[in-house]
């Protein structure tokens, strides 16, 4: 017998093509079934497929893990990069106030020191005085007036 070279070349001989002979099949044939055999693995065994998914498990739990905490990292830094790009930009503007702020202090300050001015040092002669007032508590009821405080009849106009 010559050996077997490949699969399409099971079925030649010596250059002639040999057809495997036809299955004749009746109505009546029956199926025969073959026991299936169930393949037990030995405790070994078992234990490394349970390792090998428990660690196919851990690995893609890991990956998550990683992936989330890279993604709140680069988030996180983005969020203070531009909080840190406000705080400049508010102490910027603060610096601009304060100098527009003193540059205006300093043109009163020349303003009032001109003599045509008519701004004058502060006296006692040119103070103004007020009466002491009563050192009564205001009360929280409402006074009663008997006339209006003001003219309610008062023309008004139709429309606008």
């Amino acid at each position: 017998m010559l050996p077997i070279r490949s699969s399409s070349h099971a079925l030649q001989r010596r250059g002639q093509q040999v057809t495997p002979p036809p299955v004749l099949l009746s109505p009546q044939a029956a199926v025969v079934h073959f026991p299936e055999e169930k393949v037990r693995f030995s405790v070994w065994l078992r234990l490394l497929f349970l390792v090998q998914q428990g660690s196919s498990l851990l690995a893609f739990c890991l990956a998550t893990a990683v992936l989330i905490t890279y993604g709140s990292t680069v988030y996180i830094q983005q969020e203070w990069s531009d909080a840190y790009r406000k705080l400049e930009n508010l102490q910027r503007e603060k610096r601009e106030l304060i100098a527009a702020s003193e540059l205006m202090k300093n043109q009163l300050a020349q303003q009032a020191s001109l003599p045509n001015a008519g701004l004058m040092p502060p006296s006692p002669a040119n103070t103004i005085f007020l009466p002491k007032t009563n050192d009564r508590a205001f009360s929280s009821s409402p006074v009663k007036t008997t006339t209006p405080l003001v003219d309610v009849t008062a023309k008004t106009p139709l429309g606008y």
